[in-house]
């Protein structure tokens, strides 16, 4: 495969020797380095024929590379989290704090936000892990949008990144009690507490009938006595099922822990709405108007939907596609917003592919038509070089 000079990169391997004169400049099988790169184009090398196999894989590990949190600090917190719902000690809740504080660390100093949806896992701490790499962002750009419109607020942070990633990890543990032994006991200690006054949607659910939608409460009362979560996370905790008291749902009248809670509710929605469509093979289309239906029927934040969704990419650079043309693309180019903006830009592969721009008025034809996983993707891509190989022999030896 030909690459043209302005694609090269460091871990290529040249394919077939490169001759000029009679001066071998590079030889087969050599695997570029930047200080190599830089002396081919001093030498005019216009275009190389690379390995495409090594290529493809090299882009990938590229895209991985790029992003914000990394698939390892995501492993180990969910590792952790699983940890601390076994055996929910100072130690592993310290662990949980450390991963949380990486994470907050990792989106603090990055300008833009790239993440993964190659495998969406179903337990809870998986789903937590990823609700808080959504809920630090969210909570980041909502204070950037305050501060703009609000120049003379001058907190660091309105919302303390660290908390909304505590509770974002914590908010969702409640629901392993639910089938558990603990149960009876977390309903005691519910009766003798005072959150009634506090949350008054509580005392009109009957105790026998919490369920998932209240598992909030439980994640709650299972950290209340821990003096490493905060106050205001804890608070963020117990409200993020919709429990903000009315009052508090505008986000300018807001407490600090109700504006939390609607952040990670958001979240929260997002990934499970995620989670359904890739598993129905249906078009991430559908999350964006889930999200816009929540929020118009009351159930989320309509504001923070739209910070949501204009800053957040449905489809992240990296993920991997199957085009309603049949075609293999990649995404090179994240889309934002609603009402079709959000349509990345993908690169067909294998490569050389073609660039196609899918929010661009003459290609409204072409749509996305699913969602697949890595490994998926690698398999029909090398049937597909296997079969541009087959018919280059075939026509060769016509």
């Amino acid at each position: 495969m030909n690459i043209d000079v302005k694609k090269f990169l460091p871990g290529m391997e040249v394919e077939e020797d490169i001759v000029k004169g009679n001066t071998c400049m590079v030889r087969k099988g050599t695997i570029l380095t930047e200080d190599r790169i830089e002396k081919l184009k001093k030498l005019g090398i216009s275009s190389l024929k690379i390995n495409r196999i090594k290529y493809e894989k090299l882009l990938d590990n590229e895209q991985e590379k790029e992003k914000t949190i990394s698939s390892k600090l995501m492993s180990d917190t969910g590792n952790s989290l699983s940890e601390f719902m076994k055996e929910p000690n100072a130690s592993n809740m310290d662990k949980v704090q450390d991963n949380a504080k990486a994470m907050v660390k990792a989106i603090e100093e990055s300008d833009k936000f790239i993440y993964s949806i190659d495998k969406i896992e179903e337990e809870v701490e998986a789903h937590s892990t990823r609700v808080t790499c959504f809920s630090i962002l969210l909570a980041k750009i909502y204070d950037k949008s305050i501060k703009s419109s609000y120049p003379n607020v001058n907190e660091e942070n309105l919302i303390n990144l660290e908390d909304i990633a505590c509770a974002a990890l914590f908010h969702d543990i409640g629901t392993t009690c639910i089938k558990d032994e603990r149960l009876n006991q977390i309903k005691e200690i519910l009766k003798k507490s005072d959150l009634e006054k506090k949350y008054p949607r509580i005392k009109n659910v009957p105790l026998d009938h919490y369920d998932n939608d209240w598992s909030s409460v439980y994640s709650f009362l299972l950290v209340q006595g821990n003096n490493r979560v905060s106050d205001t996370a804890k608070g963020m905790i117990i409200a993020s099922k919709d429990l903000v008291p009315e009052g508090q749902k505008d986000l300018l009248q807001g407490t600090t822990e109700s504006i939390g809670a609607q952040i990670i509710r958001v979240c929260d929605l997002y990934d499970k709405s995620m989670k359904r469509t890739l598993e129905s093979g249906t078009s991430l289309e559908n999350v964006a108007m889930a999200l816009g239906q929540w929020a118009a029927n009351g159930i989320i934040n309509r504001e923070l939907v739209h910070l949501f969704l204009n800053n957040i990419p449905l489809y992240p650079v990296g993920t991997k596609v199957i085009l309603s043309t049949g075609e293999l693309a990649s995404v090179v180019q994240s889309g934002f917003g609603q009402y079709g903006s959000f349509k990345p830009t993908v690169l067909t592969r294998p490569l050389p592919g073609r660039e196609i721009n899918l929010d661009n008025q003459k290609n409204t034809n072409i749509t996305i038509d699913t969602v697949i996983n890595g490994e998926h993707f690698q398999n029909l891509m090398q049937s597909q070089i296997n079969m541009i190989k087959h018919h280059i022999k075939t026509d060769k030896y016509r």
